[in-house]
This record gives C-alpha cells, sequence and structure tokens, in this order.
C-alpha cells in the first residue's frame, strides 16, 4: 500500500495547498480592508533646515514633533473618531508660521494627506483615498 493512500484526504498536498491559499488569501484581503479605513497624515521636510516644533491637527486631534530634520518625513494616523476637518499645522517659530489645509479630511475613510514643507514657508500639499476605498467603495 502506498504512503499517501494511508493519510487522510485532509493531509494530501491537493487539498491542503489550495485550502492554505484560499484562506491566507482571504487573511490578507481582510487585513487590507481595515487598514484600509485609517486615514494617514505625511510630512516631509524639505525646506533645507531642521523644523522646531511642529504641531499637526486634524479632526479634533492633535500632534505634536518635537524635531524635524532636513529631508526628514513624519507620518501620524488618525484615530477613528472626530469630527471632518482641515489639516491645520503650527511651527514654533517667532512670529508663529501657520498653515491650514483646504480641504476637510475624515478621521476614517482611508485619506491619504501628503504635504510637503518647502523653503519660503511654501507648502504642497494633496490628499488621496487608499486605492482599496477607490476600488471597493463601500
Amino acid at each position: 500500500m502506498k504512503r499517501s493512500q494511508l493519510r487522510p484526504l485532509w493531509l494530501r498536498k491537493r487539498v491542503v495547498l489550495p485550502v492554505a491559499f484560499v484562506v491566507g488569501t482571504s487573511a490578507a484581503a481582510l487585513i487590507a480592508m481595515l487598514r484600509a479605513d485609517a486615514s494617514t497624515i505625511v510630512i516631509y521636510n524639505d525646506t533645507g533646515n531642521p523644523l522646531p516644533p511642529l504641531i499637526v491637527q486634524a479632526c479634533h486631534q492633535s500632534k505634536t514633533f518635537p524635531h524635524l530634520d532636513d529631508e526628514q518625513s513624519v507620518r501620524w494616523r488618525l484615530k477613528p473618531h472626530g469630527l471632518p476637518g482641515p489639516v491645520h499645522l503650527e511651527i514654533a517659530t517667532s512670529p508663529l508660521w501657520t498653515w491650514d489645509g483646504d480641504s476637510p479630511i475624515q478621521s476614517h475613510g482611508g485619506y491619504r494627506v501628503t504635504i510637503r514643507l518647502e523653503t519660503g514657508n511654501q507648502v504642497e500639499a494633496y490628499t488621496d483615498y487608499s486605492w482599496w476605498r477607490r476600488t471597493f467603495s463601500y
């Protein structure tokens, strides 16, 4: 009698491998769907100088970054609560430098806000949605 005939059907490769593939793919899709709901803000320092403390406010939440070197970036994932609102930046300089975003974002829904701080107090900002939300807008 062959050894493969002694194993139960559910332990054979032709059953285990497809089942493992389906379970793994389903788990990856579920994780991607759950993570796609979080909104994030990414700030890049392209000023050529280190920045003093930076305060970021969005959706009635606030985060302080104590120091941001040149060509460094920070990422902030918003908690899934709070009212929609624009992004607000403050840099602790004399006089105080502030910037407010144009479009409101939500603390959930897969918003991706990218902000580039450039020389001369110039700000380049754009908002995008996660590819999962765009593809399967539910």
